[in-house]
């Protein structure tokens, strides 16, 4: 018996309008945190979306994963909001060394474009893990 299964909504949603500025990583074999901060349109309000990540097993789409997810949006697309964001986030990945252990990896990509060059620039990564989806959207999982 076929079974259709129902796929998990995406952390990070970045459409064919989107520009992303930032990727961050940080994890060990316990869990891992993973933030983007992107806005939606050249003229849509900054969005810093992260989440944290508590593993189950060694595999990546176990769905018994804990995952907590928090956003932060500014107020608007000014790039000093921008820069505010960023630099918050940033001390947090770094310092979260701390909390993750001196062998955590520890990972701070500048993106700096559109949709495609996100995807470009995730495929590269040796954390990013991706499925396939359907056609049915334009937008990134």
């Amino acid at each position: 018996m076929e079974q259709e299964l129902e796929m998990p909504k995406p952390v990070f949603e970045v459409g064919p309008e989107s520009y992303v500025d930032h990727l961050w990583f940080a994890g060990n074999e316990e869990m891992d945190i993973m933030g983007l901060l992107y806005r939606d349109s050249k003229t849509s309000p900054w969005r810093l979306t992260y989440r944290f990540r508590y593993y189950n097993s060694s595999d990546p789409f176990d769905p018994k994963d804990k995952k907590n997810v928090y956003q932060l949006t500014a107020p608007d697309s000014d790039d000093a909001h921008r820069d505010q964001v960023f630099e918050v986030f940033e001390k947090i990945i770094q310092g979260s060394k701390k909390v993750l252990g001196e062998d955590a990896q520890i990972v701070s990509v500048p993106v700096k474009g559109n949709s495609e060059v996100f995807e470009k620039v995730l495929l590269k990564q040796n954390f990013a893990h991706v499925k396939s989806i359907p056609k049915e959207s334009e937008t990134i999982h």
